[in-house]
């Protein structure tokens, strides 16, 4: 068992689900299951690693976690028929894994370095031909794609140079990486939740100017003022609710044929 291989990594991977599990207690965001199922097969490949020590169990993990990055972004712009020919090599990681097995001339780094090229190079240019002027709901894919990017280039490419045996030099990679993620978890949480409040807090000012000008302009009417006062009210109500620094409002004369400014603030 590489137990120094596998402690690290699922405390790193406990720490990211027990913060996502913290936060969807009080957001519901679609993201984050996803994100969960993430951290899931990585834990579940780092156990398996920790407890055969098969290099072949991070290289198919590996192929497992880019693949759940495409589901992913497939969720938002679908399913394309080039992604059939990233199945296709997805799939044929297996057979080309049991020929390295079988056969003693065939090397499986080979293996490596050719599944991994392909598919690392259609998801890059999946991210990055997702943008949110041909894909609705496409902006956190902007957001996150260069991080994406990096750490499966950095993991994937000493995953190959190591033959997925588990060096330290590709456990601490593995562990930064998790470490990275968790970090770009939390500061997203705290950028998302402190907009969340920031609306929260503009919806609750904009209920309370909206309550006080319907309040003036009920009490103007029962009082019988003036319909110019009236006007001057709605008008300064828009132009504070807007942050202008004037405003006019115009009506149509009782012709129909021209505008008339009837109040101007500024």
């Amino acid at each position: 068992m590489n137990w120094n291989y596998f402690w690290p990594n699922i405390l790193v991977l406990l720490m990211s689900l027990l913060f996502l599990l913290a936060i969807k207690a009080r957001l519901e965001v679609r993201e984050l299951s996803t994100l969960r199922r993430f951290l899931l097969v990585a834990m579940f490949r780092d156990a398996a690693f920790a407890l055969a020590g098969h290099p072949f169990i991070l290289f198919f993990g590996d192929i497992a976690l880019v693949t759940g990055l495409l589901v992913w972004l497939r969720r938002y712009g679908g399913f394309r028929r080039s992604d059939l020919g990233y199945l296709a090599v997805a799939a044929s990681s297996v057979p080309l894994v049991a020929a390295a097995v079988l056969l003693p001339g065939f090397s499986s780094n080979w293996v490596f370095l050719l599944v991994n090229l392909c598919l690392f190079t259609y998801l890059t240019r999946a991210l990055l031909d997702t943008t949110v002027h041909n894909t609705s709901g496409a902006e956190i894919v902007e957001d996150s794609r260069w991080y994406i990017i990096g750490g499966l280039a950095v993991l994937m490419s000493l995953g190959t140079l190591t033959g997925y045996r588990g060096t330290p030099l590709h456990q601490a990679a593995i562990i930064i990486f998790y470490f990275a993620v968790w970090l770009i978890l939390l500061t997203e949480f705290q950028i998302f939740h402190l907009m969340n409040e920031l609306t929260i807090a503009s919806l609750h000012r904009q209920n309370r100017n909206l309550f006080g000008f319907l309040k003036g302009l009920g009490e103007g009417i029962a009082n019988r003022v003036d319909i110019d006062q009236l006007l001057d009210m709605v008008t300064d109500h828009a132009v504070k609710t807007i942050g202008a620094d004037g405003g006019m409002l115009l009506m149509m004369d009782t012709s129909m044929s021209h505008l008339l400014i009837r109040s101007m603030i500024g």
